[in-house]
C-alpha cells in the first residue's frame, strides 16, 4: 500500500512538472502573440478598446494564456508536493496558498481583458459616450488588477518558491536564488506602479521581460523536477551488486 501511494505521488508530481514545462511554452507563445499598443504612452480605455476591435485573435490569445495559467497552478502544486519532505516544506505550502490567491486575481484580470473587453468592442460604438465611459471604467479595473498580478501572481509566490528551492537541499541553490531575485524585482515594479500609477515604463518596458523570465524560470524548475524524478527512478530500478 505504501509503495503504491509513493508511486501515485510521483505520478502526480511528474504530471504537474510536465504541465509546468508545457505552460511555459504556451505562456511565452501567448504573450508573443498578444497584440500591443505601439504608442509611447499608456493607452486610454477607448484606445485599448480600438486595439481589441482590430484584432480578431484577441479572445483566442487570452484563452491560450488562461490555459497556461491553470497549468502553472498545477505545476506549483506539484513542486510543493515535491518539496514536502524537505526542510522548506512549510515555506512551499505557504507559497502555494499565495499562488492560488494570485492565480484568482490573474484569472479575473484575464477574463476582463479577454472576454469583457471583447464583448464591449463588439458594440462598435467607439464614439458613443456610454461605451466610452464603460471602456474607461473597465480599463481602470483592468489596470488595478494588473498591479495585483505583479505582486500576487508573479511576485510573492515566486519569491517564496525561490527561497524554498534555494534552501531545500534537493535542487540547485543558485537557481532558487535566481527566481527569488527576479521575484523581488517584480515586487518592486508592482509596488512602484501601485503607488505611482500605471506608466509606460512599468507597463511596457519592465513588466513584460520580468514576466517572461519568471515564466521561463518556473518552466525550467519543472524540468529540473522531472529530471530528478527520472534519475531517482533509474536508481530505484537499477540492480544491486553484492559480493
Amino acid at each position: 500500500m505504501r509503495e503504491a501511494t509513493g508511486s501515485n505521488e510521483r505520478g502526480v508530481v511528474r504530471a504537474g512538472a510536465v504541465a509546468g514545462v508545457l505552460a511555459a511554452i504556451l505562456a511565452v507563445a501567448g504573450n508573443a502573440l498578444h497584440p500591443r499598443d505601439e504608442g509611447s504612452t499608456v493607452p486610454t480605455g477607448t484606445e485599448y478598446l480600438a486595439l481589441v476591435e482590430q484584432n480578431e485573435a484577441w479572445p483566442v490569445v487570452h484563452a491560450l494564456i488562461i490555459v497556461a495559467s491553470l497549468l502553472f497552478l498545477f505545476a506549483q502544486f506539484a513542486i510543493t508536493r515535491y518539496l514536502q519532505s524537505t526542510r522548506t516544506a512549510t515555506l512551499a505550502a505557504v507559497a502555494l496558498v499565495f499562488a492560488v490567491l494570485g492565480g484568482a486575481v490573474n484569472m479575473v484580470d484575464l477574463l476582463i481583458d479577454g472576454a469583457a473587453t471583447t464583448a464591449l468592442a463588439d458594440e462598435r460604438g467607439l464614439d458613443d459616450g456610454a461605451v466610452a465611459a464603460a471602456a474607461a471604467a473597465l480599463h481602470a479595473v483592468d489596470f488595478a488588477l494588473f498591479s495585483g498580478i505583479m505582486l500576487a501572481f508573479f511576485g510573492v509566490p515566486f519569491l517564496l518558491y525561490g527561497i524554498a528551492v534555494a534552501r531545500s537541499g534537493v535542487l540547485p541553490a543558485w537557481f532558487g536564488w535566481l527566481g527569488a531575485a527576479l521575484a523581488v524585482l517584480m515586487c518592486g515594479v508592482g509596488l512602484w506602479q501601485l503607488v505611482d500609477g500605471v506608466s509606460n515604463l512599468t507597463y511596457k518596458q519592465l513588466f513584460p521581460p520580468l514576466a517572461a523570465l519568471l515564466t521561463l524560470w518556473l518552466g525550467a524548475l519543472s524540468f529540473l523536477v522531472l529530471r530528478q524524478l527520472g534519475t531517482t527512478a533509474q536508481r530505484a530500478g537499477a540492480p544491486s551488486h553484492r559480493d
